[in-house]
């Protein structure tokens, strides 16, 4: 005799439809606003590059004149290098010696 044959599993209810999508809660946001108007014309008694500033005004203050008596004197240059190279000596403690030389005799007594 074999195994009861196992009961058929119930259909699925029908998927119900999509509903209809919700109207937005906020409005569409407004157009982008069109490019910037064009600038006045330049004054026409400047042409145009032409500095705001008088020149007479370079020589106010702020203004250094690097060009004439009051330019100001140049940076000293640094001293010459000395043309041998300097004798170096090391120095070195009897201390260390001696501490490394009873160690050693200390590793070698063990």
């Amino acid at each position: 005799m074999g195994a009861p044959p196992e009961p058929e599993a119930p259909p699925l209810p029908p998927v119900p439809p999509p509903e209809p999508a919700a109207p937005p809660s906020e409005p569409p946001a407004p157009p982008e606003p069109g490019p910037e108007p064009p600038l006045p014309p330049p004054d026409s008694s400047r042409p145009p590059g032409f500095w705001l500033f008088p020149e007479s005004v370079a020589f106010g203050p702020g203004v250094m004149d690097v060009a004439g008596p009051g330019a100001p004197c140049p940076l000293p240059s640094p001293p010459a290098l000395p043309s041998s190279p300097l004798q170096l000596r090391a120095h070195t403690t009897n201390r260390t010696s001696r501490a490394r030389m009873a160690s050693a005799t200390a590793l070698r007594r063990q």
